[in-house]
């Protein structure tokens, strides 16, 4: 670690491009979308991605971090890989489009989720879904 005058001392960019990278890839996050979820410069993101950048200031980091899929705006585009991936593993154990699409609050018993982006809100939901099958507190109707 590097040190600075102050309690805010510089360190390592290697975890905070770790994680843009697992967000990439996992969930198909921006940079700006981190960048903006972490009040932290875009252009200073796109520097620790493009390796000129070597050092932050731990609070930045730290900010970067804290950026997981509930950080990213609502409306923000992502992969539907991973959502889609959890969707398909439900049809699979036999639940109805009609049935998640009621319990993910839609007006027509329909899924209608796109195949290549949804929104950071549709994915949530998706995963909180989940969450509450697997704890029983969703039954089939």
């Amino acid at each position: 670690m590097k040190k600075v005058d102050g309690a805010d001392p510089l360190v390592p960019t290697a975890a905070a491009l770790e994680h843009l990278r697992l967000l990439s890839h996992s969930w198909g996050v921006g940079y700006k979308s981190v960048a903006d979820a972490a009040s932290v410069s875009r252009t200073g993101l796109a520097k620790v991605i493009a390796g000129t950048k070597q050092f932050l200031r731990r609070s930045t980091l730290e900010r970067i971090l804290a950026v997981d899929l509930g950080a990213v705006a609502g409306g923000a585009l992502i992969s539907a890989g991973p959502t889609w991936h959890l969707l398909n593993g439900l049809l699979g154990r036999g639940y109805s489009k009609g049935q998640l699409a009621k319990w993910l609050g839609r007006a027509t018993p329909a899924l209608q989720i796109r195949k290549d982006r949804v929104t950071a809100r549709t994915a949530a939901e998706v995963v909180r879904m989940c969450a509450l099958l697997e704890a029983g507190k969703l039954r089939r109707d």
